[in-house]
Order: C-alpha cells, then structure tokens, then sequence
C-alpha cells in the first residue's frame, strides 16, 4: 500500500499494551498518530482499509480477537488557553492528551472545575463519547464544543455541547451513523474561581481530614478523589481492568419503590422524570458475585463493579462473566445491566 511508509504504518502489532484490560489480541496494521499536521495523509491511508478503528488510552476498549484492519492510537497533544472573562477561560485540548494529565496540569494552572474528575483514565477525545463522571460531577458540565473530522467525507465538524445529546455515559458519539467521526480535539470552559463539589458521598469528609486546619482547595480535592479511588479500584496498570464495567441502571420510580420496600438499605438517586438510577456493583454484590470468577476473569474482590483480568483472560471468558452477571442480577432484582465498555470484534 502506497500510504504505509508516509504514516508509518506497522503489520501485526499485539494490542495487548494498548488497552487496559489486556487481552491477547493483535492489529493487522496499527498507526500511531501523533501530530495534527499529519491529518490530511491519515485520511488518505484510511481509505486503504476496509475497517478502521481509533484507540485512545484503551481504559474503555475490549479487543475481543484480532482486529482485521486499521487501528489508529490517537496520541496528538496541545492545550491552547483563551482567557474569556468573568473568571472564565476556555481551553482546546487535543484528543491524544491523557485525561488525567491534563486535569492535574489545570489545577497548577489554577483553572478549576475537574477536580472531581481526578485519575480517571482514558483520553481527552474519549471523554465526550462516554460523558465520563465521578464523585457528582461529569464532563458534559464544562465541555462546550467538539471539533473532529468526518473520515468518509473528509468533512470538518464543530458540535456544540447540546449537539452531543449528553446524558449518563452516553453521546451522540456512540450512534452508529456517528462512528465514522474522529474527534481531533475537545473545548472546555473552566473557571478561575475555585466552587467545590462536594456533595457525593464521603468527598467532603475526606477533603476536610485531608485539609486539616487548612482552607479547602482544588488540591486538597484531587487528593481526595485519588485516595478514595485508590482504595476501593484495582490499578489496571497492576491488575488489567476497563474500570466500571457495567454501567448504573436506569429504572422506572414505581419499580425502585417496589425494590425498596425488600431493600431499603439499597443506594439510589430519584430524578424528576420519575426515574431511579441504582447502583451496579450494589446489586452485583448482593447477588453475591463480588469475586466470582470465570476462567481467567472475576468480579473483583474489593469492587464488585469492576472485572479484572487476573490470569491470562480469554474473550471467552469476559462474554462468558459478563452474561452470569447479567442472568443474576436480572434473577434477583429484575434489572438488566448493561456492559460500559466498547468491544471490538
């Protein structure tokens, strides 16, 4: 193919290092792509391949088996400030920058609003397609324009926020019309002045033992989001994991009632619609599957929410975990739960 040695592209790379859950599996070609300028001859080497597939961090990708095809690693960087007043500034952020890096580097800034967002993993450019969220607080709050390329049409685009119809780990992004977007870069409006949130569970104790006899700030914050974080999920870099693997149900007011009634200890949050949403490695753990496992997979021992790779797992073996999870938990309290990560296959 004429466009493999202007983009570099390599032949039967492991994806292994490049998705945090680890499974064997391998790209027939693999490009990574690293400097905007180089956009237009990506697009032209993308036509070469019938199926592509852009990878950022890999936190929320599952390869399942070895992709017959291109995959491209999104690793661009830039963060470009523009001061707006109003305590206000937004910034353009690049989609290859690593999301924890880059809400670490605005709290040096001083350019709050992410806190609470700390040590997640994953891309800049992925955060809109999952609406990423943690401790109260999610990205749909601060983003304000998505910019990308449609790789069919070689169209430019520019969503606004309200565009992207966010909502709880969901986008426009994950439409199958919309697959064909690559996201090249996110905005977000952050602010100068420092407004805690601190509402969602311990966060505020934690802060305040954290803070001592100090005034609160935005360090004291990500300090705390990090230790809660690091006591209760497993480190994917130590054990291979995609985070949160089910997302939290979404369930009608009546059948959250009627739940209660047999559960009242069980957590829960009523919205105005007369909806409920509850919370997975609840009722994973009262199904008594917290550290199940299931040839090389389990439900972790500390989080009932999380799977982990612990020896050597199959894709038989995630399908395999993911589908008693689901038959349990539906047995016992008539919810079905839906996977969060994107499997490739």
């Amino acid at each position: 193919m004429f466009f493999q040695k202007s983009v570099n592209v390599k032949k039967n790379v492991s994806l292994k290092p490049l998705h945090t859950f680890a499974l064997e599996a391998k790209a027939n070609y693999l490009y990574h792509w690293e400097k905007m300028a180089r956009l237009p001859v990506l697009l032209n080497a993308i036509e070469q391949y019938d199926r592509v597939q852009f990878l950022g961090a890999g936190s929320n990708t599952l390869f399942l088996k070895d992709f017959d095809g291109l995959v491209v690693h999104v690793n661009t960087k830039g963060i470009q400030p523009k001061s707006i007043g109003n305590d206000q500034i937004l910034l353009t952020v690049a989609a290859g920058e690593k999301w924890n890096t880059f809400v670490q580097y605005c709290v040096a800034q001083g350019w709050y609003g992410l806190e609470n967002l700390t040590l997640i993993p994953g891309s800049v450019g992925a955060t809109p397609v999952q609406n990423i969220g943690a401790y109260g607080v999610e990205a749909k709050n601060f983003i304000t324009r998505v910019f990308g390329v449609d790789i069919r049409t070689r169209q430019n685009f520019v969503l606004d926020a309200i565009d992207c119809c966010f909502a709880y780990r969901q986008s426009i992004f994950k439409k199958q019309e919309f697959r064909n977007y690559l996201i090249t870069a996110v905005e977000f409006k952050l602010s100068t002045k420092f407004e805690p949130q601190l509402s969602y569970g311990n966060l505020e104790q934690v802060v305040k033992e954290i803070a001592g006899y100090e005034s609160i700030n935005a360090r004291h914050v990500t300090n705390a989001v990090r230790q809660i974080r690091m006591a209760k999920l497993p480190n994917p870099s130590i054990i291979p994991n995609a985070g949160s693997f089910f997302m939290n149900p979404t369930v009608s007011a009546q059948q959250a009632s009627i739940l209660l009634q047999k559960y009242p200890e069980m957590p829960h949050f009523e919205y105005p619609d007369h909806t409920c949403k509850l919370a997975a490695g609840w009722l994973i753990d009262k199904a008594g599957l917290k550290g199940i496992t299931q040839g090389g997979v389990a439900m972790h021992d500390q989080q009932a929410l999380v799977m982990v790779n612990q020896n050597n797992a199959t894709a038989q073996d995630v399908l395999a975990l993911k589908d008693l999870v689901q038959q349990k938990v539906f047995q016992k309290f008539g919810v079905m739960l839906e996977p969060e990560p994107v499997f490739v296959q």
